[in-house]
């Protein structure tokens, strides 16, 4: 299968609602850089909170990028549909000792944004991140990981079509769980990579089929399209230490079958963090719980340092 050079793409990852890697939007949580998302709701694991905390911080600083926006939110109840935007925070982002200056995104309540152009963050950065605001001060501080850099992808793909049975994720506490049956191709992937020297950070890795999104509420017995691991227990062979594989699955839903597969292109991505950042996505969607795992002091959200590559590839 051909493979692309890594190019921009919506990566979904896992790391923040928005963010860039190398120019590329990463829906959910991204690169290699600082990331710090925010939650919607109080409460949290990782920071024990003696009272609730009014604001919700959201951030994400790139390795090889310049110093990202910050978003500043009020915490709200699940059932709020009002602004939550906050536009009259103070934002004092340091990267490596040096302050980057903020203002507000005059285009949206809450978004701030560098006042000038400054250096790309290189990894192994130690930053600290102070948000002043009405009720008090959020603060985080991390240091960016390794740039991680995807070597190779192999894809399988199956002659034909395969029955699958589909639940809802979110009735699993229910004795009568919705299910459906269609056909899907389930198309497995393996990813490589090479691991830094001080191989102790956690991965990330998600695979993306264009226009063929993976709903979270749908489970998909036997699909994987999705991985959290520590990196060290990825090498391919004694012998071999330094180069990383994972095996994923995805699935491509089709009518009958005898349907051929759909063309589509496929986002490969990857993402290097620390624990903190192995925690917060790996429990993110759970439904048994009422948000993520938290790091920030005086605020809900977390700061933790990542890298992020991608690879487009075509399919099939």
């Amino acid at each position: 299968m051909p493979l692309s050079s890594p190019q921009n793409a919506d990566a979904a990852a896992g790391l923040s609602s928005s963010g860039q890697s190398g120019g590329t939007t990463v829906p959910f949580l991204l690169v290699a850089g600082l990331l710090i998302v925010g939650l919607l709701v109080s409460g949290c694991d990782m920071t024990t909170l003696d009272e609730p905390v009014p604001v919700v911080v959201e951030a994400f600083v790139e390795t090889d990028q310049p110093p990202p926006p910050v978003r500043v939110r009020a915490v709200q109840s699940l059932r709020s549909n009002a602004p939550d935007g906050i536009s009259d925070a103070e934002v004092r982002l340091t990267i490596g000792g040096r302050a980057v200056a903020y203002r507000p995104d005059a285009s949206e309540a809450g978004r701030y944004v560098p006042t000038g152009s400054a250096d790309t963050v290189r990894s192994g950065t130690r930053f600290n991140l102070e948000v002043s605001h009405a009720d008090g001060v959020a603060r985080g501080q991390g240091r960016t990981p390794p740039r991680i850099r995807l070597d190779s992808v192999v894809t399988t793909v199956p002659d034909a079509p395969v029955e699958a049975v589909s639940v809802d994720s979110l009735r699993r506490d229910s004795l009568d769980i919705p299910a459906t049956t269609n056909f899907i191709y389930p198309i497995e992937v393996e990813v490589y990579w090479t691991a830094p020297p001080a191989d102790s950070h956690w991965v990330r890795t998600a695979l993306r089929p264009e226009n063929q999104p993976f709903s979270p509420r749908i489970v998909d017995f036997f699909i994987q399209p999705e991985a959290v691991f520590l990196e060290s227990s990825r090498a391919v062979s004694d012998s071999n230490a330094v180069v990383r594989r994972w095996s994923g699955v995805y699935a491509i839903p089709v009518e009958t079958s005898t349907d051929a597969l759909p063309t589509h292109r496929l986002l490969v991505l990857a993402v290097r963090g620390d624990a903190d950042y192995a925690s917060f996505t790996a429990e993110r969607d759970d439904p048994d719980r009422r948000e993520p795992p938290s790091n920030v002091t005086g605020a809900l959200g977390i700061v933790t340092g990542v890298a992020v590559d991608s690879i487009t590839v075509a399919i099939p």
